[in-house]
């Protein structure tokens, strides 16, 4: 195996490259001889195009390669989640070129090997969010002599035992820890991330298990209100047979996973407290409950989570998305009693005496909230207080968000947490004044 990073190679680097459907490819057949780069969140490979001579409706007809099997001077790579981009024919003395974009790239591909461009396992790594998860493979110890002052410093790495639930079609979550030390003897870099994983038995392709993955990244970045980037990953691929020298797995990059989109802004610091961690929610089991309240409920998940991945929206789209995300939650859930009456004194109420004490006058924000939620829809001359409105988004994420996760823990701890939160001190000591 090469132990060029997969990161050295995406910033550029030539290549032989074979586009593929549904069978393995054959490294036989002749390449399209070309470069990739990443562009943001994507994999650009253009290549040239030496059969110039093809129709318009047959390349068209063509569509985009299931994935891309490459060799390149540094490793052999997988390309997956491709999309043909389109092509540029040339006349005269210049080059006619075929372009893809791929979100995943997985490198030391062992193509003799290989079944099909199917995977049974992807892993992505996490620094920062230890003490969220509740799991750590480093140990920290310090000795102190006599005069008091720190004699010795002690890191003890080792792994912990992985934790696992089923979550639907025969899929299982995993979280776990890993680590690594490189660096010379005398400047020694440790590394200790958690490991989100998502595995299969039977091989997938790649989106059935990093979807769930991508949820539960959403969920640590409302926990810490940005995008939290996986640092790396690795996957299980499709391979005939195990090979008993292997002692590493194929490393992987993902766009979605680790390149925040233009606009979006990563946490504060990681050294702050997060609004909720994964004790609140009842654990694994509870990240299981939360892919599936997203899998089933996305118009209700979306206004939480969306500014994390997407970026923020203006104050009165988002206003109109919150409510829509509260107004389609409370429908969900009828007949259910709670349910029942106005949306945002259900929902309101639904969560209880955390967000009554942190919002003040309860009736008063409501009333309020759907009230300029109303004037924003049907009144074209409606002037907005940018700072009101801005409040009342916030507030009402932090209220479904509250909703969503107290459903996922079983309990009201996770609304607990969020009012009392250093991070959402200030905005209630704007709306108890606001509302009193």
């Amino acid at each position: 195996m090469s132990d060029v990073p997969l990161s050295q190679v995406i910033e550029g680097s030539l290549g032989f490259f074979w586009p593929f459907t549904k069978k393995v490819p054959r490294l036989n057949g002749d390449p399209e001889r070309g470069y990739v780069r990443r562009d943001g969140g994507w994999l650009l490979i253009e290549t040239l195009d030496e059969n110039v001579k093809k129709k318009y409706s047959q390349r068209k007809a063509e569509g985009a390669p299931e994935a891309i099997a490459a060799l390149m001077p540094e490793k052999s790579a997988l390309l997956l989640e491709v999309v043909g981009s389109g092509w540029t024919t040339r006349s005269g003395y210049r080059a006619s070129s075929k372009r893809y974009r791929a979100r995943t790239i997985i490198g030391d591909i062992p193509f003799d090997r290989l079944k099909s461009a199917r995977v049974t396992g992807v892993e992505a790594r996490f620094h920062g969010v230890s003490d969220w998860a509740g799991v750590s493979a480093a140990k920290e110890s310090m000795t102190p002599g006599d005069d008091g002052r720190p004699k010795s410093w002690t890191l003890t790495l080792s792994a912990t035992e992985a934790q696992n639930h089923k979550i639907s079609h025969g899929r299982e979550v995993v979280l776990s820890t890993t680590w690594r030390v490189d660096g010379d003897q005398d400047r020694r870099i440790a590394s200790a991330p958690v490991t989100l994983a998502c595995s299969s038995k039977r091989p997938r392709d790649i989106w059935d298990l990093l979807q769930p993955m991508l949820f539960v990244q959403d969920l640590l970045s409302l926990a810490w209100e940005g995008f939290v980037a996986a640092a790396d990953g690795a996957a299980d691929l499709h391979l005939s047979s195990a090979d008993r020298g292997e002692t590493s797995r194929p490393r992987l990059w993902n766009g979605a996973l680790m390149v925040p989109l233009p606009g979006v802004a990563g946490p504060k610091s990681a050294n702050e407290y997060p609004l909720f961690d994964l004790a609140d929610l009842g654990g694994v089991p509870g990240l299981a409950r939360w892919i599936r309240l997203c899998d089933g409920h996305p118009r209700a998940v979306g206004p939480v989570v969306n500014p994390y991945r997407f970026g923020p929206a203006t104050a009165e789209v988002a206003l109109k998305d919150v409510a829509s995300g509260i107004e389609y939650w409370v429908k969900s859930n009828r007949p259910a009693a709670w349910a029942n009456g106005k949306y945002m004194q259900a929902l309101a109420g639904r969560v209880g005496n955390s967000f009554n004490a942190w919002v003040g006058n309860t009736e008063d924000w409501c009333r309020d909230f759907w009230n300029t939620y109303n004037m924003l829809k049907h009144e074209i001359t409606y002037r907005v207080d940018p700072e009101r409105v801005s409040d009342l988004v916030h507030s009402g994420r932090f209220l479904l968000a509250a909703a969503l996760l107290n459903r996922v823990a079983g309990t009201k701890g996770p609304s607990r947490q969020i009012f009392r939160s250093h991070r959402t001190h200030s905005l209630g000591l704007r709306l108890r004044k606001r509302y009193h």
